[in-house]
């Protein structure tokens, strides 16, 4: 028997060319609550982005017809119903502003409407007029807030939206590349730019009317058996229209310690922005060693397939059935190396190194002689971890049969465990937990609580758990920890 066991590591990294897909201007990086926003009533802004930091064919054969700005900060309100965007070409000669007027002379009106950023992270706006640049030009934007509103600081904040800024330009963070006007009345003809180094950091996008990407791949839980699996694709289209039935495929090759040649039709439609999983089946990665995948997608309307492939490896090993098996943890590789998160988004299960301790303890947990290290289910961790649920577990353990020989065989799990012995309650709980198939399902079969009225410092102690009735199966063995108060065993 072989154990099918995803250890995944991603090596595809995707960069743009041809046709540019994203360009982002971020250089000598700072962030302004004036930049993009701005913090009164009306807010102007223009600014310069240079053909040395767009690239010199970007976007003349493809259109811009998506921007983004990074916000760091959010403001309140966070939904702007007068925002517009304008952009024109100039001369690459022109890097910088002096002081002048607003207007929009000469300007191409490429997004009206509202925005509402809610995050700090990238926000990405759709032009309702895609722009193309011209050869040997630079890029000015123009962007106005027009609402009558003074967006403040959520609690907790001193100012209301920031954005971050890429400062001056390619040739020096100081040059005067951008101009704006914060003010209480609405601009005019008559209103006055200043001049600023703190230009808007931005992203300029084409996004492609069809473009498929991968964005993961999930490959089945760890497996005793040589049974066929299945690998769950997740398939994302980042282009402008659907995609419709059978209009694309995903193919798989496995080379490596498996040689596996796949194909599936994609026989659902891709609403633009939405993913699907496509399943492919009929998979045996039996064979011990290390198998390469290779995952693409083929689409002929897909103008942008830089982005279609994803590579990852997985490694299958043998089925463990020496005995006694001894984990240390001081050494590699570790028998329960495997681990999932249950419940919440973090896996609380960590080699802990040297004396543990937290603020509440009233002495620190020290390894036990000899060792150094020990496996930590770190329910307290800084963080509210309530809820939290996360398993680590074994490779495959393949238990001897009883015999003529050896007709009362018994199995036995034997650990040392400790816990934060502080507060009374007994909310937290750790169990070991048994797995027949698979690691599809698991059985509880014994639990321990992390409260011990008869202690007041951390100790060890022995636990044994009978696994005799499991005798002759072929098994994986977990621990599986569970945070409702947050402390830690």
């Amino acid at each position: 028997m072989k154990l099918k066991n995803a250890f995944i590591f991603l090596f595809c990294s995707f960069c743009f060319y041809g046709q540019a897909q994203t360009i982002t201007i971020n250089a000598n990086l700072s962030s302004s609550n004036n930049s993009l926003i701005g913090s009164n009533l009306y807010h102007v802004s223009e600014s310069i982005y240079t053909q040395t930091e767009i690239g010199a064919t970007s976007f003349i054969g493809n259109p811009i017809n998506r921007i983004g700005f990074n916000f760091t900060q959010i403001g309140n309100p966070s939904q702007i119903q007068s925002f517009r965007v304008w952009m024109k070409n100039i001369s690459n000669t022109i890097n910088t502003f002096s002081s002048g007027t607003y207007t929009t002379s000469g300007y191409t009106l490429v997004y009206q409407g509202t925005i509402q950023p809610v995050a700090a992270q990238w926000y990405t706006i759709g032009l309702q007029t895609p722009f193309y640049r011209t050869a040997n030009s630079n890029l000015q934007l123009l962007i106005e807030r027009l609402d009558g509103l003074q967006h403040i600081a959520q609690v907790g904040f001193t100012n209301g939206f920031i954005a971050q800024t890429a400062n001056g330009n390619s040739s020096s963070n100081t040059a005067f590349s951008s101009r704006r006007y914060n003010g209480t009345s609405a601009p005019s003809s008559t209103t006055s730019l200043t001049i600023t180094p703190f230009r808007p950091a931005i992203q300029l996008i084409h996004q492609g009317n069809i473009d498929l990407t991968i964005r993961d791949v999930l490959f089945p839980a760890p497996s005793c058996y040589n049974t066929n699996q299945q690998i769950d694709v997740l398939l994302r289209n980042i282009g402008t229209d659907s995609l419709q039935p059978n209009q694309a495929f995903i193919h798989l090759r496995s080379g490596g310690a498996n040689v596996i040649q796949k194909n599936v039709a994609i026989t659902n439609p891709i609403a633009p922005g939405d993913s699907i999983h496509i399943f492919i089946d009929g998979l045996n990665f039996e064979n011990q060693g290390t198998s390469i995948d290779t995952l693409w997608t083929q689409c002929s309307l897909d103008e942008n397939a830089v982005n279609d492939t994803i590579y990852k490896t997985q490694k299958t090993s043998a089925t463990v059935s020496y005995f006694p098996i001894a984990e240390h943890v001081e050494t590699a590789p570790l028998i329960f190396s495997n681990s999932s998160i249950l419940s919440g988004n973090r896996n609380l299960w960590k080699i802990h190194t040297g004396a543990y301790a937290n603020e509440d303890q009233l002495d620190s947990l020290y390894p036990r002689s000899s060792g150094n290290s020990f496996l930590l289910f770190d329910a307290y961790s800084g963080v509210n971890s309530s809820g939290n649920i996360s398993r680590i577990f074994s490779d495959c353990i393949a238990i001897p049969a009883a015999t003529a020989a050896f007709p009362n065989r018994t199995a036995t799990v034997e650990f040392w465990m400790s816990h934060d012995p502080v507060a009374v309650f007994t909310y937290d709980s750790l169990y070991l937990v048994v797995s027949q198939d698979k690691g599809l399902t698991w059985s509880r079969i014994a639990g321990f609580q992390r409260w011990d009225e008869n202690i007041d410092l951390p100790e060890w102690r022995k636990e044994v758990v009978n696994l005799s009735a499991f005798v002759g199966q072929t098994i994986q063995v977990g621990f599986e920890g569970v945070s409702k108060y947050g402390n830690a065993f």
